[in-house]
Protein backbone atom coordinates (compact mmCIF):
# COMPACT_ATOMS: atom_id res chain seq x y z
CA UNK A 1 0.00 0.00 0.00
CA UNK A 2 1.73 3.25 -1.14
CA UNK A 3 2.04 6.34 1.50
CA UNK A 4 -1.33 8.42 -0.19
CA UNK A 5 -3.38 5.28 0.37
CA UNK A 6 -2.63 4.40 3.61
CA UNK A 7 -3.34 8.28 4.63
CA UNK A 8 -7.06 8.04 2.81
CA UNK A 9 -7.37 5.01 4.41
CA UNK A 10 -6.20 6.58 7.99
CA UNK A 11 -8.54 9.18 7.11
CA UNK A 12 -11.12 7.11 6.62
CA UNK A 13 -10.51 5.24 9.46
CA UNK A 14 -10.44 8.10 11.82
CA UNK A 15 -13.33 9.65 10.24
CA UNK A 16 -15.20 6.52 11.11
CA UNK A 17 -14.61 6.78 14.81
CA UNK A 18 -15.77 10.31 14.67
CA UNK A 19 -19.16 8.92 13.36
CA UNK A 20 -18.79 6.02 16.17
CA UNK A 21 -18.47 8.67 19.02
CA UNK A 22 -21.57 10.79 18.06
CA UNK A 23 -23.39 7.41 18.48
CA UNK A 24 -22.06 6.48 22.04
CA UNK A 25 -23.01 7.61 25.05
CA UNK A 26 -21.37 11.94 25.57
CA UNK A 27 -18.56 10.53 27.91
CA UNK A 28 -17.61 7.96 25.28
CA UNK A 29 -17.81 10.11 21.93
CA UNK A 30 -15.76 12.25 23.93
CA UNK A 31 -12.98 9.77 25.16
CA UNK A 32 -12.64 8.76 21.41
CA UNK A 33 -12.54 12.41 20.20
CA UNK A 34 -10.01 13.01 22.73
CA UNK A 35 -7.69 10.16 21.45
CA UNK A 36 -8.39 10.71 18.47
CA UNK A 37 -6.77 14.49 18.61
CA UNK A 38 -4.16 13.27 21.22
CA UNK A 39 -2.39 10.80 18.87
CA UNK A 40 -2.90 13.47 15.70
CA UNK A 41 -0.59 15.92 17.72
CA UNK A 42 1.85 13.09 19.13
CA UNK A 43 0.55 13.64 23.08
CA UNK A 44 -0.18 9.63 23.05
CA UNK A 45 1.73 7.40 20.91
CA UNK A 46 -0.42 4.67 18.40
CA UNK A 47 -0.34 1.98 20.82
CA UNK A 48 -1.63 3.75 23.90
CA UNK A 49 -3.73 5.35 21.43
CA UNK A 50 -5.30 1.97 20.20
CA UNK A 51 -5.53 0.25 23.57
CA UNK A 52 -7.24 3.03 24.97
CA UNK A 53 -9.73 3.06 21.82
CA UNK A 54 -10.28 -0.25 22.56
CA UNK A 55 -11.24 0.44 26.53
CA UNK A 56 -13.63 3.01 25.44
CA UNK A 57 -15.17 1.07 22.78
CA UNK A 58 -15.59 -1.91 24.96
CA UNK A 59 -13.91 -3.42 21.27
CA UNK A 60 -11.63 -6.70 21.25
CA UNK A 61 -8.05 -6.33 20.59
CA UNK A 62 -6.50 -5.65 16.85
CA UNK A 63 -3.11 -6.40 16.89
CA UNK A 64 -3.02 -5.48 12.59
CA UNK A 65 -4.59 -2.46 13.18
CA UNK A 66 -1.08 -0.86 15.23
CA UNK A 67 1.05 -1.80 12.55
CA UNK A 68 -1.11 0.35 9.79
CA UNK A 69 -1.66 3.45 12.93
CA UNK A 70 2.42 3.33 12.74
CA UNK A 71 2.72 3.52 9.31
CA UNK A 72 0.24 6.14 8.50
CA UNK A 73 -0.44 8.45 11.74
CA UNK A 74 3.43 9.64 11.75
CA UNK A 75 2.33 10.68 7.80
CA UNK A 76 -0.56 12.62 7.99
CA UNK A 77 0.50 14.33 11.32
CA UNK A 78 3.23 15.35 8.97
CA UNK A 79 1.00 16.59 6.27
CA UNK A 80 -1.15 18.54 8.80
CA UNK A 81 2.10 20.60 9.77
CA UNK A 82 3.30 20.88 6.52
CA UNK A 83 -0.47 22.12 5.84
CA UNK A 84 -0.79 24.33 8.72
CA UNK A 85 3.04 25.81 8.24
CA UNK A 86 1.39 26.81 4.31
CA UNK A 87 -1.69 28.31 6.05
CA UNK A 88 -0.01 30.32 8.27
CA UNK A 89 2.12 31.69 5.52
CA UNK A 90 -0.45 32.60 3.32
CA UNK A 91 -1.76 34.93 5.96
CA UNK A 92 1.31 36.22 7.03
CA UNK A 93 1.69 37.14 3.44
CA UNK A 94 -1.42 38.78 2.37
CA UNK A 95 -1.56 40.52 6.22
CA UNK A 96 1.77 42.01 5.52
CA UNK A 97 0.81 42.89 1.83
CA UNK A 98 -2.74 44.52 2.69
CA UNK A 99 -1.38 46.56 6.05
CA UNK A 100 1.29 47.83 3.32
CA UNK A 101 -0.63 48.05 0.43
CA UNK A 102 -3.71 50.20 2.67
CA UNK A 103 -2.73 53.86 0.57
CA UNK A 104 -3.02 52.20 -2.53
CA UNK A 105 -6.38 50.15 -2.52
CA UNK A 106 -9.25 50.85 -0.44
CA UNK A 107 -12.66 49.18 -0.35
CA UNK A 108 -13.92 52.93 -0.88
CA UNK A 109 -12.03 53.20 -4.15
CA UNK A 110 -13.19 49.67 -5.69
CA UNK A 111 -16.58 50.52 -4.47
CA UNK A 112 -16.84 53.70 -6.35
CA UNK A 113 -15.67 52.07 -9.70
CA UNK A 114 -19.32 51.15 -10.43
CA UNK A 115 -17.83 47.60 -10.65
CA UNK A 116 -21.05 46.84 -8.69
CA UNK A 117 -24.40 47.89 -8.56
CA UNK A 118 -24.51 48.19 -4.81
CA UNK A 119 -21.59 48.83 -2.44
CA UNK A 120 -20.84 46.25 0.12
CA UNK A 121 -21.27 46.55 3.61
CA UNK A 122 -17.32 46.36 5.24
CA UNK A 123 -16.24 44.07 6.90
CA UNK A 124 -12.80 42.15 7.71
CA UNK A 125 -14.29 39.54 4.82
CA UNK A 126 -14.85 42.17 2.05
CA UNK A 127 -12.23 43.88 2.37
CA UNK A 128 -10.28 41.05 1.87
CA UNK A 129 -12.46 39.70 -1.42
CA UNK A 130 -12.47 43.01 -2.93
CA UNK A 131 -9.12 43.33 -2.58
CA UNK A 132 -8.34 40.03 -4.07
CA UNK A 133 -10.84 40.78 -6.81
CA UNK A 134 -9.17 44.13 -7.68
CA UNK A 135 -5.52 42.95 -7.95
Amino acid sequence: MSTRESVQKLKAFLTNLLNISNKQDASTGQTVKDLIGKVMTANIDEETFLNELQVALKSPPQPHLLVFLKQSVPVLRNEMQVRHSLCSAVISVNCYWLKNHRSVISLRSICDTNRYAKPLKASKTTNFLLLNQAT
